[in-house]
């Protein structure tokens, strides 16, 4: 029985992790396992090489709002009749911007960033 596997990162712009993500899942043995790879944005530099195995999962349209400056988000959110989202949004925009580790969130911002990704699926 195949084992499945999920690979998320933000795109596959130029980086070391989206580099060595590549080269591992052209290593990877398909017949033991299943990848998903998910991407929040379907661009970059290395996404021409994502193996043919590799199962690509749909990028999550409201990300879109997640990735540009507040203001704009905010509007489009309205515009959209995105309430929820914009309202996730800012809420996202606290917990980033008072983090002083960029790299490190505490558990419980961990886990409300993941409900408001959920909610944008």
């Amino acid at each position: 029985m195949k084992k499945n596997i999920l690979f998320v990162l933000n795109n596959l712009n130029c980086g070391g992790a989206e580099k060595a993500l590549i080269s591992l899942l052209e290593t990877i043995d398909y017949s033991m396992y299943n990848v998903d790879l998910y991407l929040f944005k379907h661009e970059g530099i290395f996404f021409n090489k994502i193996p043919k195995r590799v199962k690509l999962l749909k990028e999550p349209f409201e990300y879109k709002y997640f990735d540009m400056p507040i203001k704009k988000a905010l509007i489009g959110c309205i515009q959209k009749g995105r309430v929820d989202i914009g309202l996730s949004r800012i809420r996202a925009g606290y917990i980033f911007k008072r983090e002083k580790n960029k790299c490190y969130l505490h558990s419980k911002d961990l886990e409300v960033c993941f409900q408001i990704f959920k909610k944008c699926e």
